[in-house]
């Protein structure tokens, strides 16, 4: 039996047994309480996971192994009918602990990932080797350059990254990652939507998408939603800051071309339509109203050049290298 900050780790044979303290996070809710949960993982693996995401995030971040439908239903929901992943290069980008590398290695992808941070490698790489699957992990620097050399994927995995970097950085390191997109490749990016009012990702706060940057940060302290004394960059690392379409267009050349249109089937699944039977009156004409004005809106911005993924509040591109 291990015991650390609070979480006990304690071997039951092929299976360990973890209890963590509380308040922990289930599918990225907050669960305030003690809980008790078992996981195929070895002991060195939990205790790498733990170190990198600490308690309050453990069992989420293991969920996305255990659950093999946590992490695949949001990759094939954002990008899975545009690309195949079988028997393709694929880089993953901040692949942080591994856990989308692994989905997509059990896809059929040739997979290598990259993370700045030296222990989540460490930690991705125990966890792949914790699933009998094969790819590449390595620690990249801050200046964005990537060890590979042109053209050398075949799709290039951007999943909920860009909301950590810096706004600064963000235009050369995609850039960079064009770089090493094949001709015909594809840029798969997904980051929270910088025009949505809510901000989802981190402080969960109305309205601080739209706000200046400074008042943003500075009303998410104030709201405890962020730590007080962090430096600036340490606070948009937590992802207070998302990506704008009109950002993406500057960032890349005239050769990408993005090619996920937003359906009716996409805006149904988005807003629950399926549901929708079993709520109440109120909430069926809500989402009905928002339903049509969503594809009002999403025909018109389209005619202007912007896809309507863009109306989202997740921001999911699918962008081809024609060149």
């Amino acid at each position: 039996m291990a015991r650390r900050e609070g979480v006990t780790i304690t071997d039951r044979g092929d299976r360990r047994e973890v209890a963590l303290p509380g308040p922990y996070r289930e599918r990225g809710r907050r669960v305030d309480g003690p809980t008790v949960f078992a996981t195929r993982f070895a002991g060195p693996t939990v205790e790498a996971l733990l170190a990198v995401k600490g308690p309050e995030w453990l069992k989420d971040e293991i969920d996305r192994s255990e659950d093999p439908d946590y992490v695949a239903r949001s990759i094939a929901s954002a990008f899975g009918r545009q690309v195949a992943f079988a028997g393709r290069r694929v880089l993953d980008f901040g692949c942080g602990c591994g856990a989308t590398s692994v989905v997509l290695a059990r896809a059929g992808a040739d997979v290598a990932g990259v993370d700045p941070d030296g222990p989540s490698i460490a930690a991705a790489r125990r966890r792949a080797q914790d699933a009998g699957i094969t790819a590449c992990f390595a620690r990249v620097g801050p200046d964005a350059r990537l060890p590979f050399r042109d053209a050398a994927f075949d799709v290039v995995v951007a999943y909920q990254v860009f909301e950590h970097i810096p706004p600064p950085a963000r235009a050369s390191q995609a850039r960079e990652l064009w770089r090493v997109v094949r001709p015909g490749g594809h840029l798969l990016l997904s980051a929270p939507n910088r025009w949505w009012p809510f901000e989802l990702h981190t402080t969960r706060l109305w309205w601080v998408p739209w706000l200046p940057e400074r008042v943003g940060i500075r009303y998410a302290v104030w709201r405890g939603r962020l730590p007080r004394g962090a430096e600036r960059d340490a606070r948009l690392a937590e992802g207070v800051r998302g990506v704008a379409f009109g950002d993406v267009r500057a960032w890349l050349p005239g050769d990408a071309v993005v090619v996920n249109p937003l359906g009716p089937g996409d805006l149904a699944a988005w807003l629950g339509l399926s549901r929708a039977r079993r709520e109440p009156a109120q909430r069926r004409a809500a989402k009905a109203c928002a339903y049509v004005g969503l594809r009002l809106a999403g025909t018109a911005v389209a005619r202007a050049g912007v896809p309507p993924a863009a109306l989202l509040p997740y921001l999911h591109l699918v962008i081809e290298r024609r060149r």
